[in-house]
C-alpha cells in the first residue's frame, strides 16, 4: 500500500516538470499585442502641445470636405456635433467655415475639440461654465469655472452658422451655469459677456437666469443643442438624447408653466376654499410634496385644502419634488411669512432654503388658524435663525423673540447677539427664534400666538402648556404698565436681600448693576432699603428700578439726556439710546440713580455720541440740577469721561457731563459713576 503511494507521488511531480518545462519553451509563440493607431486627421499625427496636458495639431479645413481619421476608438462620440457630421468609422464631414482651425485630442476622454481662438465676434462665439462637458463625453468634463482657461472644454468655440447665428452641442449636467462670451476670455457684460437675460429663452422651462445661464425646473441632464441668434436677440435649447421637455403637471385639470417672478419653478394659480379636494397629475405620490399646514387627508394624487377662501399659486419644485402654496398678497392679520436661515420644507427634511430671502421656497406663508394666531411646519436644523413677518418682502414689519416668548424653552430660545462697536462685551438681543439647549434637529409645527405673546412648538408640548408668560419678582406677579411694551410691580426692598426672579431667561442682560448684584448663587439688592418700582421693557428686555418713596434728593437723583442707554446695550440699535430725547416720561429715557449709602449714588449706562451728554437732577420731572460738571472734582482714570464737549472752547460744557474734548475716539463705552456728595467727588470708571 505505502508503494503504490509512492509511486503516485512519483507520476505527480514528473506531470508537473514536464507541464512547466513545455510552458518555458513556448515563450516566443505568444499572440501579437494590437497596437493602437496614432491619433491622425486628414494624415496629420497630433504633435503640438496644447493646455500644457493636450496635443493638437493646426489644421486648414474646408467647409464640407470629408476628412479622414484613424486612431479613434469611437470616432462618432469623439467629435463634436456643431462642427462635424459622422460618416463612417474613419470619416467625417467638416460643418464649419473654411478655414484654419486648432484641433486638439483629450486622451484621457478621447474626445476631441475644435478652436479658432483668435477670433471675435461677430465671426465666433465662446462658452465658458461649470458642471458641463463634451457632447460625445455623456458626463461633466468641466465641473467648475476655469479662470485660466486651461482646458478646452472650458471655453468652447460656438460654430458659426451664419451672419452673427451660432450653434453648439454640448453635455450638460445638473446646476450647470455658463455665459456666453464675444472672445476667448473674460470681460464685462457691456463689451464681451452675454448674460441670460440678454437674450430670449424659448424655453424657460428647460433653461433661466439673469446672469448665468441655469437650469428650468424641467430640466433633466443630457446632451443638447444650443442656437444663439444675435440678430433677433434669442437663444433656444433642445434636447437630444430623448429628455423629455413636455411633461405636464396639472392640478384639478389645470396645466402648470412658469409663472412671474418664480421661474425656478412650475405654477398655477387657484381660487381655493376651506374643504376642496385638489387633484394632482402626473407628480407621484403628493402626501410626500406638500406643506401639512395647507393640506389634510392626503392620498397619492388627492389632498384637502385646509387654508383660507382665496387665490392661491401652487409652486412645484422638481428637483427637490416639493409642492409650496403661498397667497403672495397676503399679509397680516391674514398671514405672516417666514425669514430665515437654516430650515426647510417639512417633506424635505432638511434645510431648503438659501438664508434671509422672501423668495418662493425661501419665505413660507404662515396658515391662520384663528384670529392672531398662526402656524408653519418646518424642518429646523441646528443652526436656525428665524423670524415672522407682517408683510412679506417688508423688513420693517418683522416680529420675534422681542415680542413673543419661545416655548418651551428647552427647545426654542431667542438670540443674543455680542457685535459692537467698543467691544465692552455687550450685545443685543436680535429678535431671531434659535434652538435652544435641548433642541434637535427635526420637523417643527410652530404656533405664532399674538394674543398669548408665545412663539411654541406645537407637536413638542402639550396644548395646555401654551400660554402667556408670568413675570415675578419676589413672589409678586409684574402687571402691564400704562406705558406700552412695559411690565412692573411695585415692592418694599431691603439693602442686601435676595432679590428671586421668575419667568426671565437672561438675567445677567437685563439688570442694572447699581442696583443688583450676584453673590452666593442669588441677586442681592445694592440700594438703600425703601419702595421701588421695577419695570420689565418686554421689548426689549431691559429691566430699570427706579424709587418711589423718597424721590427726591438727597434721598434719589436722576439722569437724564441723549445718547445714552441701557447699561447693557451695545449701542448697534440706535433705537435702544435716548437720542435728542431729555426727558422723565420712560425708563430708559431717564434713569435712577441707586442710592447705596449716605450720600452716595450710582449709576451705570452706556454712551454713545461725542456729541451726548447728560445731567443729574433733584427729582423726576424737576429740572432743577443737582450740581453742574463745573462744580465737582471729576475723576476719570482715562479722561475720556467729564465735563461735556460743549461750545465752550477751553474747559468743555458747565453744566452738563459727557465726553471730553479730544477724547472723541473714546467715545463709546459702559460708565460706571460713582457720586461722593460727602467730599463733592463723581469718579467715572470705563467698564
Amino acid at each position: 500500500m505505502m508503494k503504490n503511494y509512492y509511486i503516485a507521488i512519483s507520476l505527480l511531480i514528473s506531470a508537473i516538470v514536464v507541464s512547466c518545462t513545455d510552458s518555458v519553451e513556448k515563450y516566443d509563440n505568444w499572440p501579437e499585442w494590437k497596437t493602437q493607431d496614432p491619433v491622425t486627421v486628414a494624415g496629420e499625427e497630433m504633435t503640438e502641445t496644447y493646455y500644457t496636458n493636450y496635443v493638437g495639431k493646426k489644421r486648414q479645413l474646408t467647409q464640407d470636405a470629408e476628412v479622414d481619421f484613424t486612431g479613434f476608438e469611437a470616432l462618432e462620440f469623439a467629435l463634436q456635433p456643431q462642427f462635424w457630421e459622422f460618416k463612417s468609422d474613419t470619416k467625417a464631414r467638416f460643418k464649419g467655415e473654411t478655414g484654419e482651425y486648432d484641433l486638439i485630442y483629450d486622451a484621457t476622454n478621447e474626445l476631441l475639440y475644435v478652436e479658432q481662438t483668435d477670433k471675435k465676434f461677430p465671426d465666433a462665439l465662446y462658452l465658458i461654465g461649470a458642471n458641463l462637458g463634451h457632447a460625445g463625453a455623456g458626463k461633466v468634463i468641466s465641473a467648475t469655472w476655469d479662470s485660466m482657461h486651461a482646458t478646452p472644454d472650458n471655453g468652447m468655440t460656438c460654430r458659426r452658422v451664419s451672419d452673427k447665428v451660432f450653434e453648439i452641442s454640448l453635455y450638460l449636467g445638473e446646476n450647470f451655469a455658463f455665459k456666453l462670451f464675444k472672445h476667448h476670455g473674460w470681460g464685462t457684460h457691456e463689451e464681451i459677456e452675454i448674460w441670460a437675460e440678454d437674450l430670449t429663452l424659448d424655453n424657460p422651462t428647460l433653461v433661466q437666469g439673469t446672469e448665468d445661464f441655469v437650469p428650468g425646473p424641467l430640466f433633466q441632464p443630457g446632451i443638447y443643442n444650443l442656437k444663439i441668434d444675435m440678430n433677433a436677440n434669442t437663444f433656444s435649447m433642445q434636447p437630444q438624447n430623448g429628455q423629455s421637455a413636455d411633461i405636464n403637471f396639472a392640478v384639478n385639470g389645470k396645466e402648470m408653466g412658469i409663472m412671474p417672478g418664480v421661474a425656478s419653478c412650475l405654477g398655477v394659480a387657484l381660487e381655493l376654499k376651506t374643504g376642496d379636494v385638489l387633484t394632482f397629475e402626473n407628480f407621484g405620490d403628493i402626501s410626500e410634496m406638500i406643506q401639512p399646514d395647507f393640506f389634510e387627508n392626503a392620498t397619492e394624487d388627492q389632498a384637502a385644502f385646509r387654508g383660507m377662501a382665496g387665490t392661491y399659486n401652487l409652486y412645484y419644485d422638481l428637483g427637490n419634488r416639493l409642492i409650496y402654496v403661498e397667497n403672495s398678497q397676503s399679509d397680516y392679520s391674514d398671514a405672516l411669512w417666514t425669514c430665515g436661515s437654516g430650515y426647510g420644507h417639512p417633506a424635505a427634511e432638511r434645510v431648503t432654503v438659501h438664508g434671509w430671502q422672501f423668495n418662493t421656497g425661501d419665505s413660507y406663508q404662515c396658515v391662520k388658524v384663528d384670529e392672531g394666531v398662526f402656524e408653519t411646519t418646518l424642518f429646523l436644523d441646528n443652526d436656525f435663525h428665524l423670524k415672522f413677518f407682517k408683510k412679506r418682502g417688508d423688513w420693517g414689519t418683522g416680529i420675534g423673540t422681542q415680542t413673543l416668548d419661545p416655548l418651551p424653552a428647552n427647545l426654542l430660545d431667542k438670540h443674543y447677539q455680542v457685535d459692537n462697536l467698543s467691544s465692552i462685551g455687550n450685545g443685543h438681543f436680535t429678535g431671531d427664534l434659535i434652538p435652544g439647549k435641548d433642541f434637535t434637529p427635526g420637523v417643527y409645527r410652530l404656533r405664532i400666538d399674538m394674543n398669548k405673546g408665545v412663539i411654541a412648538a406645537v407637536n413638542k408640548m402639550n396644548e395646555d402648556d401654551i400660554k402667556s408668560l408670568e413675570f415675578k419678582v419676589n413672589g409678586q406677579l409684574m402687571q402691564r404698565s400704562e406705558t406700552p411694551d412695559f411690565l412692573e410691580v411695585e415692592l418694599e426692598l431691603t439693602q442686601g436681600q435676595e432679590v428671586a426672579f421668575e419667568g426671565f431667561s437672561y438675567l445677567q442682560y437685563m439688570l442694572q448693576p447699581e442696583f443688583f448684584e450676584w453673590a452666593d448663587g442669588q441677586y442681592k439688592f445694592r440700594a438703600v432699603s425703601g419702595t421701588y418700582r421695577i419695570s420689565y421693557r418686554s421689548d426689549r428686555d431691559f429691566i430699570y428700578v427706579e424709587r418711589t418713596d423718597k424721590t427726591s434728593y438727597p434721598d434719589a437723583m436722576w439722569l437724564t439726556g441723549n445718547g445714552f442707554g441701557h447699561p447693557k446695550t451695545d449701542g448697534n440699535v440706535w433705537e435702544y439710546l435716548s437720542v435728542d430725547n431729555w426727558g422723565f416720561a420712560t425708563p430708559g429715557q431717564y434713569l435712577c440713580c441707586a442710592k447705596t449709602g449716605e450720600g452716595i449714588f450710582e449709576t451705570t449706562f452706556y454712551f454713545h455720541a461725542f456729541w451726548g451728554a447728560v445731567s443729574f437732577y433733584l427729582a423726576k420731572d424737576n429740572w432743577n440740577r443737582v450740581f453742574n460738571s463745573s462744580e465737582v472734582e471729576i475723576v476719570s482714570l482715562d479722561g475720556s469721561f467729564g465735563r461735556a464737549n460743549g461750545y465752550e472752547a477751553d474747559g468743555g460744557n458747565k453744566e452738563n457731563f459727557g465726553a471730553t474734548k479730544n477724547n472723541i475716539d473714546k467715545q463709546y463705552g459702559v460708565y460706571r459713576l460713582k457720586w461722593d456728595m460727602n467730599t463733592n467727588t463723581c469718579t467715572f470708571t470705563r467698564l
